[in-house]
């Protein structure tokens, strides 16, 4: 009886996971996706590996661009809070790109505030 529950549990898991990558497919068929290549150490890979299992992701990959996405907000927020130029009036960090530096009014005479993720 022991035994029969137990394969019927591994027959379980193992048709979850085929269903699993069955939508993995899927979407990835449908998003176009195209692989990237990132080098890293083997002590950065062992890294990524255990933060993806810790954090419940299925692959380092999806851990990778969900980072990147949690990211991307931060910069938007970070873009909407440094504001505008007052000089040229363009969306900073960017702006004119020191067209208009050292005119009283330009934010690159001031300093612009970092963007950085350190």
């Amino acid at each position: 009886m022991k035994k029969e529950q137990a394969e019927a549990e591994k027959a379980r898991i193992r048709e979850q996971a085929r269903l699993r990558k069955q939508k993995q497919r899927a979407k990835k068929a449908e998003l176009v996706v195209k692989t990237l290549e990132v080098n890293a150490s083997a002590t950065e890979q062992q890294q990524l590996n255990e933060q993806a299992i810790t954090r419940g992701f299925d692959s380092i990959s999806e851990y990778l661009m969900t980072l990147m996405r949690i990211d991307g907000d931060r910069i938007e927020h970070d873009q909407a809070a440094i504001g505008t130029c007052n000089s040229c009036k363009l969306p900073l960090p960017q702006g004119c790109n020191a067209v208009f530096k050292g005119q009283f009014d330009c934010s690159y005479i001031h300093g612009l505030p970092l963007m950085s993720v350190k």
